[in-house]
């Protein structure tokens, strides 16, 4: 269990692997949300059980189970869930309207664009698919998506929504670390822009990471 968050802890269902499950973890440890983690055995097929399948229909992680009972799954909505429920600095999920528009246009940018676009890049070179096939046009829409976080997204602020991360970042950074797996050429400000989110979650980074880069290392 890891927070310092009063009351009983949620708990999140990961697997160390998925980039999608890191900024959920990421998030709860910079909010300082009590939680206990539980990991889950994909190699295994644990995601596939009965057990797994009533806590998320569609057999994927991230999942998280608050205190109540409630169930929330799709890392975006475990996102937004945190910030509100726990009542997390405006910083990460900002209440203004114009940066929550942004906010909101960049993690939906992110669910239904760019994460595919790295999946079809990343995911054979990291074992987790075999289709070869798909990478070519990946390539050619991950090289937009890249120009268009670096020339848009980080046009005029070190972070999407400003100043200081935002659950958008959160949502952005993490998927990024798959792209060591490949040869992909990354834009020096894009690699910039990982560095300064790892500079500004510093004291939880490595203990999230760790266990994707240890995976890393035993694919390379």
């Amino acid at each position: 269990v890891h927070g310092t968050t009063a009351g009983a802890a949620c708990r999140l269902y990961l697997a160390r692997v998925s980039t999608n499950c890191l900024g959920v973890w990421l998030l709860l440890r910079e909010g300082n949300v009590m939680h206990e983690v539980v990991d889950v055995d994909l190699a295994g097929g644990q995601h596939r059980s009965a057990a797994f399948r009533a806590l998320n229909p569609r057999q994927q992680v991230p999942v998280l189970q608050d205190e109540d009972g409630t169930l929330v799954w799709e890392s975006n909505a475990i996102l937004r869930y945190i910030c509100n429920v726990f009542s997390l600095d405006d910083a990460f999920y900002p209440t203004a309207c114009p940066a929550r528009a942004r906010c909101e246009m960049a993690l939906d940018w992110r669910q239904t664009r760019f994460y595919p676009s790295l999946a079809k890049v990343c995911y054979p070179s990291l074992g987790f698919s075999d289709d070869w096939d798909a990478v070519p046009a990946g390539r050619a829409a991950l090289e937009e998506d890249l120009a268009l976080l670096e020339e848009f997204w980080l046009a005029d602020a070190p972070f999407v929504c400003g100043a200081r991360p935002s659950i958008a970042d959160y949502a952005i950074v993490l998927p990024l670390l798959m792209l060591e797996a490949t040869d992909v050429s990354v834009p020096p400000a894009v690699t910039a822009y990982v560095q300064r989110f790892a500079d500004a979650t510093a004291h939880n980074w490595d203990a999230v990471v760790g266990g994707f880069q240890e995976y890393l290392g035993g694919e390379n």
